[in-house]
């Protein structure tokens, strides 16, 4: 993840108290100043902005990238309280930086970040939220249960998951998690790769995962419901979103066929790849980011 050190900055804002860092590769030579859409980056869980840059070279070559460190990961604040930890917590301070960004962004969300980027449109609604931004790229994001059962049965992963990082040691916990059926297709990734991957993971604090884990998991989304009637909205308002999972994924692309099939989002499977495609397939990721850009 070394390649992000190699060419960004850093700078941070405050929300409620709360310091967040954002990292961006920004062109400010005024003859080759960037004229297309910024895109801007939220992480998944126990990543931190550093985890887009291996990706994002590609897709900076055309256009200005920037990506926050969600609450309790990379350099923003790691608070004791549980309140900041929230998906509406999150998803204000997201709104916060998307007002620093100049020009529009594309919200470009990856599995956790995805909840909070649909918190964000969800708090400020899909009218405004299309006016701030320029478009979104939901990349292996949950939609929030359809039923009671399925609200029940995440709540008691999500227990079991703080509970474990609690009891366990981080290096033993990411070990469970990186063997996850979830994650097995990256046992395929050059061992570079894989390396820098789980750096990236260690590199966080127990007690601010299982935080985010209670505070901001599966199981605190809105209902599937909500979630996919305001990303309708933003489609019937003309507004560019695409739903990326792949092929490999099969929670995630059985539930990118259902979005198709009920025509609320247009979709993309990458094939032969998992959960993580901008990893996984960082070409196919870059192409999809684009195609959502308007310009």
């Amino acid at each position: 993840m070394e390649m992000m050190n190699e060419q960004s900055e850093t700078a941070c804002f405050d929300v409620d108290g709360v310091r967040y860092r954002y990292l961006y590769m920004k062109e400010d030579d005024p003859a080759r100043g960037r004229r297309r859409t910024p895109v801007l980056f939220v992480h998944g869980f126990a990543q931190n902005a550093l985890s887009w840059f291996p990706t994002s070279r590609t897709i900076f070559l055309e256009r200005d990238v920037y990506g926050i460190d969600l609450v309790g990961h990379g350099g923003s604040s790691v608070p004791v309280h549980p309140a900041p930890y929230s998906l509406p917590a999150m998803g204000e301070a997201l709104l916060a930086l998307i007002e620093l960004i100049p020009g529009k962004p594309l919200v470009v969300a990856y599995s956790m970040g995805g909840r909070v980027a649909l918190s964000a449109l969800l708090e400020v609604g899909p009218a405004a939220f299309a006016k701030q931004t320029s478009g979104l790229l939901l990349e292996s994001v949950g939609m929030g249960p359809k039923t009671q059962a399925e609200r029940d049965a995440a709540i008691k992963r999500d227990a079991d998951m703080a509970r474990r990082l609690r009891e366990t040691p981080l290096k033993d916990f990411m070990t469970y998690w990186e063997n996850l059926p979830l994650f097995e297709s990256q046992k395929a990734l050059p061992k570079k790769v894989r390396a820098a991957v789980r750096a990236n993971r260690l590199a966080n604090d127990s007690e601010a995962l299982a935080k985010c884990v209670e505070c901001a998991g599966q199981h605190r989304m809105p209902s599937y419901r909500e979630t996919t009637a305001a990303l309708r909205d933003l489609g019937l308002r003309g507004y560019p979103a695409l739903y990326l999972a792949g092929e490999k994924d099969a929670k995630y692309s059985k539930l990118a066929a259902s979005l198709h099939e009920e025509g609320i989002v247009r979709t993309r499977i990458a094939p032969k790849v998992g959960h993580n495609v901008h990893l996984e397939a960082p070409e196919v990721f870059a192409a999809c980011v684009h195609s959502v850009a308007t310009r």
